[in-house]
């Protein structure tokens, strides 16, 4: 198979991005032409749901395609020819068994919607008919084939009263009407025409928020919202979007809110710990979707939860063209999730703030560089992932890229944050809070900002860092930055790879210099420890500019090479502590540049230092 970089350009939706990339000629025999190089226009970077998602034999498929199948979704590898089973492993990849609580709601809908009483007095056309008809009986069901027109997802069961229900209900005459079986319902059923033009706000929150209503299903079509759906007070509901869009009318009032928002109760709550699931929104979760804001007359969130909401749970959404971000928290929280999202074109991405216990897993988080229609004055991206004021914080596989800061994370309330196999690509990445640990993550950024409040700790392990700006570590006071078994390239536009003011560690790194001092302490009272390690390319291995006399550098089991001096760092400081062994320097010098030493130093023989006190 031949091999070549060319300039592939992608797209999803109103997304589209131009990338290079090594692309491999899977038709043996046939090489990679040189000029011009493929042109892909298509969903090459992220996947896209098909039409319709549910699988058949009988379709073919492009490449990062998803399907459902019995509860699973599944990504094509590459072209799926008509008649490949989904089991078949060369095209298909098994992406969400987590569906198999998916398929369950779907069985328990459809075993709901089968029982439903057969025995009608009446059967409606539409919901009108049912309205102007005379022949209603007290204690009887009757049934309708649609809300505006049979067959439209508006029909359903009604039981006829005497006497007023408890629950809503339309009067017809002296008798009452109202569902009779309120487990399963559809907006359609309110009122709800899914047209794309017609607002849809108000059915969609009735159907919602009926009394005894657990599954609400949508249609695979465009429901228009005039303003904010806001979800208040509601209690073990899965809500089943099934393919639909949904979408802000041009000039709607939902400025400054989000598209769809699920919140605790009127006026929010005072702190998490006023949360009470009895009487606030809990257990709901929503499935599916495409939330579009459209052009409403301010900046608008696509998705959110607050105001004293808990154990809400996002899943496959694709957020498009907020002005704003695709998930912002709407006020205080408890154990909100989202997973398996992709985040298109948006201002911002995800933010997870006000709050604690917060899970966002399976997410892809991409601009081309603006934002589609937005309305401000300021249209350029701001971040892909923003940590505030939250606390316990579970990122894993995210990607995000086109973002001026692709991570940023602020404030002391912010804590046990943990990153696991994300991919930060581009812009700055900053983190300041009481405690982040960060696994198998790759950054590519302009520069890496680590900020420690009191006593806390940044851990950083398994990770692969380019910060072609450097790394600055900043601290209030004392506690511990660690780096372990990453691999970091650094100082492409930086003359100090590295300057902390914290206690420091460096664990079997590997670093690359492209020139520059390694490490720059600037700070008293601080300890920086250097232990097998790989550095290669700076001019100054590690340099203090302070007198310190409480803290000190600790050095072993090294293999630095290429560099100037190995401790160059005293700069004429005469109360700095060094412990070295086992380390090996090639070309290097212990002594500082104006040849004064330190009250403790390395002496060079044969490339080993060794201690020795003055």
């Amino acid at each position: 198979m031949a091999e070549s970089t060319k300039n592939m350009t992608v797209g999803a939706g109103n997304a589209s991005a131009s990338v290079t990339a090594t692309v491999t000629d899977r038709m043996p025999g046939v090489p990679c032409p040189t000029s011009p190089g493929y042109e892909y226009t298509g969903m090459r970077y992220v996947p896209v749901f098909a039409d319709p998602p549910e699988w058949s034999s009988a379709n073919s498929y492009e490449p990062l395609e998803i399907v459902i199948h019995e509860g699973n979704s599944y990504t094509s590898k590459t072209f799926v020819p008509v008649g490949i089973d989904i089991s078949n492993e060369d095209f298909w990849a098994l992406t969400g068994n987590y569906n198999a609580q998916v398929e369950q709601y779907r069985q328990e809908v459809k075993a709901l919607q089968n029982n439903l009483n057969n025995n009608y007095s009446r059967v409606f056309a539409t919901h009108q008919d049912m309205i102007a008809s005379d022949k209603l009986i007290d204690g009887t069901t009757v049934k309708t084939m649609g809300y505006y027109a049979a067959g439209d997802s508006g029909g359903t069961v009604y039981s006829v009263t005497a006497t007023q229900p408890s629950v809503p209900f339309e009067k017809i005459g002296d008798l009452y009407v109202h569902i009779a079986d309120p487990t399963v319902v559809t907006p359609e059923m309110f009122g709800a025409k899914g047209d794309g033009a017609t607002g849809d706000t108000v059915p969609i929150l009735a159907a919602i928020e009926y009394p005894g209503s657990r599954y609400i299903v949508f249609g695979n079509k465009t429901y228009a919202a005039e303003d904010e759906i806001a979800v208040y007070e509601q209690r073990h509901k899965v809500i089943m979007f099934n393919g639909a869009t949904i979408k802000g009318i041009k000039g709607s009032k939902m400025g400054g809110g989000a598209l769809f928002v699920i919140y605790g109760k009127r006026g929010g709550v005072d702190s998490v710990d006023s949360i009470d699931p009895l009487t606030m929104t809990t257990d709901i979760t929503v499935i599916g979707g495409i939330f579009d804001p459209g052009d409403p007359t301010g900046d608008t969130n696509c998705l959110g939860a607050g105001g004293g909401a808990s154990n809400v749970r996002f899943i496959n959404t694709i957020c498009i063209n907020s002005h704003r971000k695709a998930y912002a928290p709407q006020s205080i929280y408890d154990n909100v999730s989202i997973e398996n999202a992709c985040f298109i074109n948006c201002r911002s991405g995800l933010e997870a703030g006000m709050g604690r216990n917060f899970t966002a897993k399976n997410i892809t988080i991409i601009t081309d560089g603006s934002t589609n229609n937005a309305t401000s004055s300021d249209k350029a991206p701001i971040f892909g992932v923003n940590v505030a004021n939250v606390s316990n914080v579970l990122i894993e596989n995210v990607t995000v890229k086109g973002y001026e800061t692709s991570l940023t994370s602020s404030t002391s309330s912010s804590e046990n944050v943990v990153l696991t196999n994300c991919n930060f690509d581009g812009g700055k990445v900053s983190i300041a809070n009481s405690g982040t640990k960060m696994d198998k993550c790759v950054l590519t950024a302009t520069s890496l900002t680590l900020y420690l409040f009191i006593e806390k700790e940044h851990v950083l392990s398994n990770c692969i860092i380019n910060a072609s700006g450097g790394i600055t570590i900043n601290s209030d006071d004392g506690g511990l930055v660690r780096f372990l078994d990453c691999v970091i390239t650094t100082g492409l536009n930086a003359s100090n790879n590295v300057t902390t003011v914290a206690n420091t560690m460096f664990s079997g790194c590997t670093v690359h210099c492209a020139s520059g001092v390694f490490i720059r302490p600037t700070l008293a009272d601080r300890i920086i420890t250097v232990e097998n390690c790989k550095v290669d390319g700076c001019t100054d291995f590690i340099r203090a500019t302070i007198n310190d006399e409480n803290g000190g550098i600790s050095c072993f089991g090294n293999h630095v090479v290429n560099t100037g001096y190995a401790y160059a760092l005293y700069s004429g400081q005469s109360s700095v502590n060094v412990s070295s062994f086992g380390n090996f320097f090639a070309s290097a010098s212990y002594y500082a540049a104006d040849g004064k030493e330190p009250a403790m130093y390395v002496d060079s023989a044969n490339g080993v230092l060794k201690s020795k006190v003055a």
